[in-house]
């Protein structure tokens, strides 16, 4: 069985922007323009989450890509707004699919690299609706993995496409 090492020898700059990049990260999805409450603990509990928030949930696969395109269509918001929702959740978790691999050798394993994301995206959707700052959006889920899937297998290809490469120059 191959042995999986957790930490790289990276790189500090990397590390640094890494750091920089999930604080930015947090603020945008927890912060910005937006309200954090737990309130509801004290006030009711998990009904009162549920009532508070009973239009931030989205179970329904392709229904907020749908009722934005379908907004757009019908002039009700303008096309930067649907474009910077749906390019923004496909580049909001994007450059995990560079950092963790680069990081730690274990998220160099698909299985280990996707386990984590779709449990880390899970859990940001979970605590944004439980914090009530934000909503729990399956279509934002799946904006956020299909970005990441095409970072990753991008550094992928090109970590192949290069290694290679060294192969054939020291042949």
């Amino acid at each position: 069985m191959k042995k999986i090492s957790t930490v790289s020898k990276q790189n500090p700059v990397i590390t640094f922007v890494f750091v920089v990049y999930l604080i930015s990260l947090f603020y945008g999805l927890f912060v910005r323009n937006r309200t954090f409450d737990i309130g509801w603990i004290n006030n009711g509990g998990f009904r009162a989450l549920q009532i508070a928030m009973s239009n931030h949930i989205n179970l329904t696969l392709f229904a907020t890509i749908t009722n934005y395109i379908n907004k757009y269509e019908l002039g009700r918001v303008s096309e930067w707004t649907m474009l910077i929702n749906l390019v923004g959740n496909l580049a909001a978790f994007a450059p995990m699919g560079y950092f963790l691999p680069k990081l730690s050798d274990t998220f160099k394993q698909r299985f280990y690299f996707y386990s984590t994301i779709i449990l880390m995206l899970l859990s940001v959707e979970t605590l944004q609706y439980l914090t009530m700052s934000g909503a729990f959006d399956v279509d934002d889920m799946i904006l956020n993995l299909l970005g990441v899937i095409i970072l990753f297998e991008l550094f992928k290809g090109a970590r192949l496409f290069i290694r290679k490469g060294r192969r054939k120059n020291h042949a």
